[in-house]
């Protein structure tokens, strides 16, 4: 598939979601837990000879307290490679500490940092 039908497929999927999207509320409070399910695209570097390809992830978060809280993902990719027919399954583990910065209000602006 050429870059022209993958950016336009890209495009109505993304289209596609945004119908669905709804408000949500925005505040957080010690306790609070998330689930994110995740859908996107692993792009990897031209010089690693390995396909781009979709990744599907989950996320869950925690908050410690009104400013702190945490945030853990995994994801599965499932590419092959240039050179080769040879599948590759990609796992990446992501960790965050996530800091609030006005906890109380609708919209919540933070800072996440992380390996």
């Amino acid at each position: 598939m050429n870059v022209r039908k993958k950016t336009m497929w890209g495009t109505l999927l993304i289209a596609g979601l945004l119908c669905f999207a709804q408000t949500g509320w925005c505040e957080t409070s010690q306790g609070d837990f998330s689930l994110s399910p995740m859908l996107g695209g692993h792009m990897f570097e031209g010089n690693q000879y390995i396909d781009h390809g979709p990744t599907f992830g989950l996320g869950v978060g925690y908050q410690f307290t009104d400013k702190w809280g945490t945030e853990a993902f995994f994801n599965y990719t499932r590419t092959g490679s240039d050179p080769g027919s040879n599948d590759i399954d990609v796992f990446p583990i992501h960790i965050d500490a996530v800091y609030n910065f006005s906890p109380d209000q609708k919209l919540v602006p933070y800072v996440a940092a992380g390996q």
